[in-house]
């Protein structure tokens, strides 16, 4: 299989945003869409990056040919069980940062008070 039909048997495979899949990769959204087009090619090393998050390995045969391998089911489990308590964590953390911006709106508002009796 050439790189151009790897990436792409991945990218159609994935179950993941295009945002996250820029995030982990470290590549730019649009990347995607030029890959999928057949407009430019990912390097080996960002093919084999997508491939470990999605539970597959690659065994080159050279430079631009390779195998899609899968592998076990347990370390994509994990990741996305991972994923779910850090979207967990996340939510609690925006709770978090709502009550304390009301406090502070309330401290600001009695601050204000406060200045407005002294005058």
């Amino acid at each position: 299989m050439r790189r151009l039909q790897i990436i792409r048997t991945l990218l159609d495979k994935s179950t993941y945003k295009k945002g996250e899949l820029s995030e982990h990769l470290g590549v730019a959204r649009n990347n995607f869409y030029l890959w999928r087009d057949g407009k430019t090619v990912p390097k080996q090393s960002t093919i084999n990056k997508l491939a470990k998050l999605m539970g597959y390995q690659i065994i080159w045969r050279n430079e631009k040919n390779g195998t899609l391998k899968k592998i076990l089911s347990e370390n994509r489990s994990a990741r996305k069980q991972n994923t779910i308590d850090l979207n967990y964590v996340i939510e609690l953390q925006k709770q978090v940062i709502e009550n304390l911006q009301d406090e502070v709106s309330s401290l600001k508002d009695e601050i204000r008070n406060l200045k407005n009796q002294r005058t």
